[in-house]
């Protein structure tokens, strides 16, 4: 049921400004759960929160140019279109985005009362000295529907982000991933860094969208500073608290120890989250980022 639905079978004066999001889930995933009308918010913990499907992106080489789309939706109550700017950046593996580096940008007409529309291709080249890896952030915005200065994909209807970063997996060496935490708040604040296995449902459903079988496997996780210096590690969890100055950046390590060997068409997957501290767990997060593992191929 749209805004405009919901306001009329209320009696309530109908408002007309545009409701804009970037669709997370575009199907309704249970009883309880319809397709992401942006009301949603902050993501329930079932979605995979650095996965958007609304958040498109051709293949990835540093150095080639990428292709980028981003689907948007208007749950509005209105009867105008909506003219919607879309501004898309990049960023090298992160959780929490302080300042990413501009992509490109667009704009697209939105119909209203649960419309949907696809931005042209964006298209940048990306440096040849960034990470094999990196995380896209999209944004939507209008003058009547302004999104949220900061980030917050996880907490604002208007933002988004595709994180994902795949390495190959070997029993006999563990795996090494160097990220960076950051406080994309303009204040400081405490917060807590973890680091665990995604659950079976989410390992599902990333199963279905990247074609393979998910393992279920024991690992032990080692959480250390860029320095190597270890901080915390855990055969299940592992977390530390830390304080993070407005804008502040700190990169760390993180050691991945599998307790099997996985197959060629097999994959597990590791989700790091920043979140606020003393503060509800969806609603205190403020980035998060994926770290795929797929079997060896022989």
């Amino acid at each position: 049921m749209s805004n405009a639905d919901r306001e009329r079978d209320e009696g309530k004066p109908i408002d007309h400004r545009p409701f804009l999001f970037i669709p997370y889930w575009k199907k309704p995933l249970s009883p309880s759960l319809s397709a992401d009308d942006g009301t949603k918010r902050p993501l329930p913990g079932s979605i995979i929160s650095w996965l958007c499907d609304g958040l498109h992106a051709g293949p990835y080489f540093p150095g080639q140019t990428l292709d980028v789309t981003v689907d948007i939706g208007n749950a509005g109550g209105g009867n105008s279109t909506s003219l919607a700017t879309v501004i898309v950046y990049w960023a090298d593996p992160t959780v929490g985005f302080a300042k990413p580096t501009f992509f490109g940008a667009t704009m697209v007409a939105v119909p209203p009362r649960g419309g949907f529309a696809i931005t042209s291709t964006i298209s940048a080249e990306i440096p040849s000295w960034a990470p094999d890896h990196i995380c896209l952030l999209a944004v939507v915005t209008h003058p009547l529907d302004v999104a949220g200065p900061v980030a917050s994909p996880l907490g604002d209807r208007h933002w988004a982000q595709r994180n994902l970063s795949a390495v190959t997996a070997s029993i006999s060496q563990p795996l090494q991933f160097v990220f960076t935490a950051a406080n994309p708040l303009r204040e400081e604040a405490e917060f807590m860094l973890s680091a665990q296995p995604l659950d079976e449902r989410r390992l599902a459903v990333l199963g279905l969208r990247l074609k393979a079988t998910p393992a279920i496997t024991e690992m032990l996780l080692k959480l250390q500073d860029h320095g190597t210096r270890l901080l915390r590690e855990d055969r299940r969890t592992t977390a530390i608290r830390l304080k993070l100055a407005a804008d502040e950046r700190r990169l760390f390590r993180l050691t991945v120890e599998l307790g099997q060997h996985l197959e060629p068409h097999e994959f597990t997957a590791i989700d790091v989250v920043i979140r606020r501290e003393r503060q509800e767990e969806q609603a205190g997060a403020v980035g998060s980022l994926g770290l795929v593992i797929r079997g060896e191929r022989r």
